[in-house]
């Protein structure tokens, strides 16, 4: 009796031990399917957030170009009319710079969230910085019938060192702002003040853009760094941003281990602070600000540049633009022509190189290589300017390892060029 009452016990135990194994591997299903579920959902969320951001990307990119072929249409009937042709390269050129700042920005978010970017630490002055980024904002506040006013009287040190173009960048985006969301006849004022300095060398510095625009509601101030996310307000047209600024912004500053903070009410306006440790340089001599080194044109008329484009038009471009500022220039189709014609002149002919990477026969990486390895001492110091449609930060550390002074992406800017070209040779 025990042994088959403990026989039938035992198979009692074991149904409890299927019974229990069973459950367990349910509950373990149940568990992978959750997590395949959540996988799913991610995915899809993921692809719909890319959708969503090429859907968006393309929009950006078809308003402007919409504006260049319309523009363009009008133009060809009105060319003897030189108002109206006029008013047309007006609008043409506003919407290249619109395409421009898309691609710069589309670069920078591409470089942020991959966490490629990297800062640079180059020497330079606060005030021609801030002075380079309000001039670029001049034309388009005056046409807003904006007021648009910076103040840096409370600053010590003006001789600093980090990333300026970067500084320059976060300012600059919060001033597009400012002056896209703020009505006629308003002000935007943009101050800096050096509000401590510490004894390692370093100060901080308080950046405020400040306006009397339409401001922010609650709600929008939540989620005003995620990308494309734009202000909904009737009195501004939504063509006038891509909502990618203030995302650059927040990341940029983080980056550069700052704070950011912003007060805002509609109606009233809004103004953004922003705070970054910058360290002090000591410059050797007296510098002269670039700012303060009289016209460009002045003191570039009769430089010779030696152009690397294979591309026809481009080059018609670069070299018609240079021409124009008293520039003259001869230009090479590929690196081999490149080195065939600077070893054609003598010693020290051309003042500076601009040098397209992306060539024939042979690249601009491998053209400047040879350049900086030749026998030559006056190659071993010509300035070379990188000219590429490669605007990545990897793409600077390129040029620069391959013994290139600067780099410019395309499109290129003829007065930012000049003001490079006046300092590589300075």
């Amino acid at each position: 009796m025990c042994g088959r009452h403990g026989g039938i016990m035992s198979l009692e135990n074991m149904n409890d031990h299927e019974s229990m194994s069973a459950k367990v591997d349910r509950k373990r299903l149940e568990e992978q399917n959750e997590h395949l579920r959540h996988a799913l959902a991610k995915k899809e969320s993921v692809d719909q957030a890319r959708t969503n951001y090429i859907a968006q990307m393309v929009r950006n990119i078809r308003i402007p170009m919409n504006t260049i072929t319309g523009t363009v249409a009008i133009a060809r009937k009105n060319v003897d009319d030189s108002k109206r042709l006029g008013e047309c390269l007006d609008k043409i050129e506003f919407a290249g710079l619109q395409l421009t700042e898309l691609i710069g920005k589309i670069t920078d978010m591409s470089e942020l969230s991959d966490r490629v970017m990297v800062l640079e630490e180059k020497p330079f002055m606060l005030k021609d910085e801030l002075k380079l980024v309000a001039d670029s904002f001049m034309a388009r506040a005056k046409c807003k019938a904006i007021t648009l006013r910076v103040t840096a009287d409370e600053i010590v040190h003006e001789h600093l060192q980090g990333d300026k173009g970067r500084i320059g960048q976060v300012i600059g985006n919060l001033i597009t702002n400012a002056v896209n969301y703020t009505m006629p006849g308003g002000t935007v004022d943009v101050t800096v003040r050096e509000v401590h300095t510490f004894r390692d060398g370093m100060s901080l510095f308080c950046f405020e853009v400040a306006d009397t625009g339409v401001g922010m509601a609650t709600e929008f101030l939540q989620n005003m760094y995620q990308p494309f996310v734009l202000a909904d307000d009737p009195r501004i047209s939504r063509e006038q941003g891509v909502g990618l600024g203030l995302s650059i912004v927040l990341r940029l500053v983080r980056m550069m281990s700052g704070d950011i903070s912003v007060v805002s009410e509609p109606g009233v306006g809004t103004k953004f602070t922003v705070m970054l440790h910058i360290k002090h340089y000591t410059p050797q001599g007296n510098p002269t600000p670039i700012w303060n080194s009289g016209p460009v044109v002045n003191n570039l008329a009769g430089k010779r540049m030696l152009v690397a484009e294979d591309n026809e038009l481009n080059a018609e471009v670069i070299k018609e633009l240079l021409e124009q500022h008293g520039v003259v220039v001869d230009r090479a189709e590929n690196g081999i022509r490149v080195l065939d014609m600077l070893y054609e002149k003598e010693d020290d002919y051309y003042d500076c190189i601009l040098m397209d990477v992306q060539m024939p026969v042979m690249n601009g990486y491998e053209a400047t290589h040879k350049i900086r390895r030749s026998e030559r001492p006056d190659l071993h110091r010509i300035p070379i300017i990188a000219m590429t449609a490669d605007a990545f930060s990897g793409d600077i550390r390129s040029a620069k390892n391959a013994g290139m002074d600067e780099h410019m992406a395309k499109p290129v800017n003829v007065m930012e060029l000049m003001e490079v070209f006046l300092r590589v040779l300075k």
